[in-house]
């Protein structure tokens, strides 16, 4: 993943989406998300925004903005829901994806700690 400055947006488009399926992100919701995304949507790319990773300068702005992506088909995610799709299962990677969602999430540290102590009364239960 990366970020594309807003100025150089439209005229890298066509160039930025190589696989079949684009999470998009950027600098400006209205500017950089929504016009590559549209880009990438109408030439066949199934997208996804992270709607956390960009920001613009009114609520009313983002909420048309994401509303027109919406309405092209575009799905609007969450970093963490991103980060839960990506992760898969987490029976591959535990520990990083309980890392990962303490360090941004301090509050999921204990729904964490809450699974280590169920599964750690389990093994002794058995």
């Amino acid at each position: 993943m990366f970020v594309v400055p807003a100025y150089q947006c439209l005229s890298l488009a066509p160039h930025l989406f190589m696989v079949d399926l684009n999470i998009g992100f950027g600098n400006v919701t209205d500017v950089c998300v929504t016009f590559v995304s549209l880009s990438a949507k109408k030439a066949g790319y199934e997208v996804f925004v992270v709607t956390d990773a960009s920001g613009t300068f009114s609520e009313a702005v983002r909420d048309a903005s994401w509303l027109r992506m919406q309405q092209a088909g575009i799905q609007l995610m969450n970093w963490f829901g991103v980060a839960c799709e990506l992760g898969r299962d987490w029976r591959k990677d535990i520990n990083g994806m309980a890392a990962l969602f303490a360090k941004r999430l301090p509050a999921y540290a204990h729904i964490m700690d809450s699974f280590a102590g169920a599964q750690a009364a389990a093994k002794a239960s058995s």
